[in-house]
C-alpha cells in the first residue's frame, strides 16, 4: 500500500511540473503576443516635408516659362553635322593617352608598342663571364 501511494505521489508530481511547464508557455505566448501587437501599432510621424510634397499642383500654365523656353537656342540637324565630337584613347600600357573624332577606330588611333628586350642580369653576367674565360 505504500508503494502504491508513492507511485501516486511521484505521478501527481508529475502532472504538476508537465502544468507548470504550459502554464508557463501560456504565459509567454500572451506576452508574445501582446508585445507584437503593440510595436505593429506604432504610429508614424509625417514630416513637413513630406507634406509639402503631398500638396496637389498647380494646373495654371505660367507663360514666363513657355517665354523662357521660346527663347532658348535650338541647333538644326545640319549645324550639328559638322559638329566635332572627341573622345579619349587609352594605350594598352596605359601610360598613354590621345584625343581623336569618335569617327577614328580604336586600333589606329593609338601605336601598338612592341616591348624593348632588356638584358637580364643573368644573361649579363655568363656573357661577360664568356668573354673573360676567352
Amino acid at each position: 500500500m505504500m508503494n502504491n501511494q508513492t507511485n501516486r505521489l511521484a505521478q501527481l508530481r508529475q502532472k504538476q511540473r508537465i502544468l507548470q511547464i504550459f502554464v508557463f508557455s501560456l504565459i509567454t505566448v500572451v506576452v508574445w503576443i501582446t508585445f507584437s501587437m503593440f510595436r505593429s501599432q506604432k504610429k508614424t510621424v509625417i514630416t513637413a516635408q513630406q507634406l509639402k510634397l503631398a500638396e496637389s499642383l498647380n494646373p495654371s500654365i505660367r507663360i514666363e516659362v513657355l517665354d523662357k523656353l521660346d527663347k532658348k537656342q535650338l541647333f538644326a540637324e545640319s549645324e550639328l553635322t559638322g559638329f566635332p565630337i572627341y573622345k579619349i584613347l587609352v594605350a594598352k600600357d596605359g601610360k598613354s593617352q590621345s584625343m581623336v573624332t569618335i569617327d577614328t577606330p580604336d586600333e589606329s588611333a593609338m601605336p601598338v608598342v612592341q616591348p624593348t628586350p632588356s638584358p637580364t642580369p643573368q644573361a649579363t653576367a655568363s656573357a661577360t663571364q664568356n668573354l673573360t674565360n676567352q
